[in-house]
């Protein structure tokens, strides 16, 4: 399938195909994007290459020659399984990625992509946290220091979790937009719950000692009792000096943005553009892919996997094959079941390998090399 990127027209009537001369047509390509946790997304906007570039750059070719198709996924089965990587570069993928900060920590140790990530010094942060799901907030396993647990947390649990949880989020938020200073109109939202709450201690806690002062001083027969506005605003401020506590006037300046984020948490989503070649794209899924990998992460690499498999179908199929779906051996492994065959009749069990290997797809030259491999004979 050939395809040609383009932008096209609102008014442009055929969307589905390009038509590039009398003979040729090919699908318009456009930017392909995944729904991802609560606020996520994973798309893929660029692309450059395709099955057939990794085979050219295989054979330092500009064309197909004469090979067939069959020996295209041959030979990129063969650099697949013997870990020729380099012809694999020559296809990049670019994508756009919305995922929640604490994602992007472990994203971000893949070093060899290139990111541009959405700057909380330029533009405000958005208000999105995510927020698990019932079935993916579980207790720590206690035999992985890294991992869940299979339990799900009861139900009650889950609503006691999640409150504080929305809690924190709210406040956060709340936090970052009040030490913003003014927006853009000229107002500027409320304090944090917590902090207006001692706020207002402070405020009635002065009031109620004014109050008290003023009835000793009726009692005492002093003229004018009643305390001045003045005297008022300096007993506030007393109090808020003693429990630590500040208000913030109408011409506070506000935080800069850079500063004021330190308050959010990293459930808060970001966004970035990530690029990279097909190879440390697949180094990249070969670990996030795997049922190990935090749930979070792992669906997003998931969805990429997916994403980029309709344009390199047989490098994705060998990749599953060799690496993400397939095992080595270590030496002392390899040796234990070379030991545990050799009391076997090698001819029998040469015959019945190569069959079963042939069922399951295998080439011949691959069945030949794992014969090899296992010291069966070939």
């Amino acid at each position: 399938m050939k395809y040609v990127k383009v932008l096209v027209p609102d008014d442009f009537d055929e969307v589905n195909t390009v038509h590039l001369n009398d003979s040729t047509t090919a699908s318009v390509w456009e930017p392909k994007y995944v729904d991802m946790l609560d606020h996520g997304f994973v798309g893929l906007i660029d692309f450059m290459g395709d099955d057939i570039s990794i085979v050219n750059a295989a054979r330092v070719s500009y064309g197909t020659g004469t090979k067939k198709v069959s020996s295209d996924e041959g030979l990129i089965r063969y650099l697949m399984r013997h870990k020729h990587n380099t012809p694999f570069e020559m296809v990049d993928f670019k994508f756009h990625i919305k995922a929640p900060i604490f994602v992007f920590r472990q994203w971000h140790r893949h070093r060899t992509f290139s990111i541009n990530e959405y700057s909380g010094r330029y533009s405000e942060m958005t208000d999105e946290m995510y927020q698990p799901s019932q079935k993916h907030l579980k207790p720590q396993n206690k035999s992985n220091r890294q991992g869940r647990a299979e339990d799900i947390l009861m139900d009650n649990e889950y609503t006691a979790v999640m409150s504080a949880v929305e809690h924190i989020f709210e406040e956060s938020y709340q936090a970052y937009k009040h030490i913003l200073g003014p927006n853009e109109h000229g107002g500027m939202a409320n304090a944090p719950t917590a902090i207006q709450q001692r706020i207002d201690w402070c405020k009635e806690a002065a009031v109620a000692a004014a109050a008290q002062s003023r009835r000793e001083a009726i009692d005492g027969g002093k003229d004018d009792p009643f305390p001045t506005e003045e005297s008022l605003e300096e007993l506030i401020d007393t109090y808020f000096d003693q429990n630590g506590v500040a208000e913030l006037k109408s011409d506070f300046p506000g935080v800069a943005r850079e500063i004021a984020r330190i308050v959010l948490p990293v459930a808060t989503y970001s966004q970035m553009y990530w690029k990279g070649n097909l190879q440390n794209l697949f180094h990249f899924l070969s670990l996030r892919c795997d049922p190990h990998a935090q749930y979070e992460i792992r669906v997003y690499a998931d969805a990429i996997l997916g994403l980029i498999e309709p344009y390199v179908p047989w490098a994705v199929k060998a990749f599953r094959d060799y690496n993400l779906e397939g095992s080595s051996l270590s030496r002392l492994e390899l040796e234990a079941i070379q030991s545990l065959l050799a009391g076997w009749d090698d001819g029998n069990l040469r015959d019945e390998l190569k069959r079963d290997l042939k069922a399951r797809g295998a080439s011949p030259r691959e069945i030949r090399e794992f014969l090899e491999k296992i010291d069966v004979g070939n």
